[in-house]
């Protein structure tokens, strides 16, 4: 696997609010971490938004709103059974599609190169942990560490860019701090830099009196 070297940092004292739309594809997910909010929502109610109605707002926040850039969000939006004709729809009008997801099924080539070919911009890989501390806060699935792992290290294999004919990347990762991670996070940060992860955003967990946890931004480097 080649290793590609990170572009220089450029400074500018620029300010331009981003034009991102954010589209919720449906909140079924084949994990249940701890901290979602989403796990008070009753399964009868965790559909997934229909290919057309999908389209639809993405037509809307491109010619409408005039945005340049869509996040598709879940739940989990690789599971979504049109994610690969949404993500192309997307990147077809000219909103660069990024995908916000716990990467687990992006571990196979097969199934990262398609969403290369389909247009994605990137993706925000979600990582709560390392090791066997990943599956106590997901809840669910086996060798999730290992499978997190094996997506990221796909991802940023520079033969991906000539699939496509623009240049994509790993955009992130998210991790969410709670007390089972943090002697690690160094480790994770350190994880990530070997990737050629360009960024990472640390957020912090806090209980509400539903019992749900609101995250939000803590540090990114």
């Amino acid at each position: 696997m080649s290793t590609r070297a990170r572009p220089p940092v450029a400074w500018s004292h620029r300010r331009d609010l981003t034009r991102r739309g954010v589209l919720w594809l449906g909140l079924r997910c084949d994990i249940r971490c701890k901290f979602c909010y989403d796990n008070h929502v009753p399964a009868s109610e965790k559909g997934w938004l229909g290919a057309d109605d999908a389209i639809k707002a993405l037509e809307k926040f491109r010619f409408y709103y005039h945005n340049e850039f869509v996040d598709l969000m879940g739940g989990e939006p690789t599971l979504h059974p049109a994610i690969l004709g949404i993500v192309a729809h997307a990147a077809k009008i000219g909103l660069r599609p990024t995908v916000i997801t716990h990467g687990m099924h992006l571990a196979k080539p097969e199934r990262a190169r398609a969403f290369a070919e389909a247009g994605i911009h990137d993706f925000l890989v979600s990582i709560h942990g390392i090791g066997d501390t990943v599956r106590a806060i997901h809840g669910r699935g086996k060798n999730n560490h290992a499978r997190q792992a094996r997506a990221l290290a796909i991802l940023g294999r520079e033969d991906f860019d000539s699939c496509a004919e623009f240049s994509w990347r790993v955009c992130g990762v998210r991790v969410v701090r709670s007390r089972a991670w943090v002697q690690a996070a160094r480790r994770m940060q350190a994880a990530a830099a070997r990737l050629s992860i360009c960024r990472s955003i640390v957020s912090r967990a806090r209980r509400t009196s539903t019992g749900a946890a609101m995250c939000w931004p803590a540090m990114s480097g």
